[in-house]
């Protein structure tokens, strides 16, 4: 099997985590917690742009910054055994509980900390092949590339009506996707809250007082439109294995098989019993579902015929007629 490390792109609510937890728990893996902004931001956090964007200049990535996210990785890198621990105790379910999440967060700093001594006890290294996800990450794609030179890169997508449809919902939970609080604050006039969610994309000001369906398509699309161009390049493109979250679901163990083969993984009785029965992953309550779906259509139908328009293309880039 490859060490190459394998890197998941995507946009928020498109399948990022659900891709995570089928590779990271598969033997001789190794990952950290569900989003890697903590590993990521000291280089990336927008303050450091001048609140501009999320993005690391290259004037900032020299041989120090490379070795010091590498050992962050290695220093909270979990193995696959303690994910499908954590998955079999359905410990992350905590994870959506305003109270229980800080303690899991710490619980699970602590913990690292703890296997990464027993391991320079035992054998002096990390052990696994890593695998990193974060919605971030599409937009400081040439950090990525300076970290991990040899990484292979999934996108998985989904379609765009129904992934902003989704982000918007994420936009209107008060507990769970809160990023920053911007300077000169928000005035988006179908939001209630201060702060701004998700990935942080250029041109941003622009739409600090357009109408959440305005903010979260040009967010979605300069996301999709990053990643996109960034592998534009022949000698990146091969790297890249680009899924759609609706063949994973409809098509398991087809998509499984392209993604098992591109991440150099033989084809087994995991794969197999995956194909049978995906992991749940995200799965909002149905009683959050019905609720919000009613406040969600209303904010997609405020959506500008331009934004739209671009959401569509993005679309088709992304093969979706």
């Amino acid at each position: 099997m490859s060490m190459q490390p394998v890197i998941i792109l995507g946009a928020p609510r498109s399948g990022t985590s659900l891709l995570q937890t089928i590779i990271r728990e598969h033997e001789g893996f190794r990952s950290v917690a569900k989003e890697s902004g903590f590993v990521w931001h000291k280089y990336c956090h927008p303050s450091l742009r001048d609140w501009r964007c999320e993005g690391c200049p290259a004037s900032a990535i020299d041989q120090r910054a490379i070795e010091e996210i590498r050992h962050q990785f290695d220093r909270y890198a979990l193995s696959s055994r303690s994910w499908r621990r954590a998955s079999g105790l359905n410990v992350l379910r905590y994870q959506r509980s305003p109270l229980m999440a800080p303690v899991l967060k710490g619980g699970y700093f602590l913990l690292a900390r703890l296997l990464r001594v027993l391991r320079a006890v035992m054998s002096g290294s990390s052990q696994g092949r890593l695998v990193d996800k974060s919605v971030h990450s599409g937009l400081f794609l040439n950090l990525l590339d300076a970290v991990f030179p040899d990484a292979l890169y999934i996108h998985i997508v989904r379609n765009g009506d129904d992934t902003v449809s989704s982000m918007i919902d994420g936009w209107l939970n008060p507990d769970r996707f809160f990023t920053y609080d911007l300077p000169g604050g928000l005035q988006i006039p179908d939001y209630p809250y201060r702060e701004w969610n998700f990935a942080l994309p250029p041109g941003w000001e622009e739409y600090r007082k357009r109408p959440l369906a305005d903010v979260v398509a040009f967010q979605w699309t300069r996301l999709q439109s990053s990643i996109m161009e960034h592998f534009d390049a022949p000698v990146l493109r091969e790297r890249l294995l680009r899924v759609k979250l609706e063949d994973l679901t409809n098509n398991p163990t087809g998509t499984l098989r392209r993604i098992a083969a591109h991440v150099d993984l033989p084809w087994s009785d995991y794969f197999e019993r995956l194909g049978q029965k995906m992991p749940t992953v995200n799965a909002r309550p149905s009683d959050r579902k019905k609720r919000m779906s009613r406040k969600v259509a209303e904010r997609m139908d405020r959506m500008a015929g331009e934004e739209a328009r671009k959401v569509q293309a993005v679309n088709r880039a992304l093969g979706y007629d």
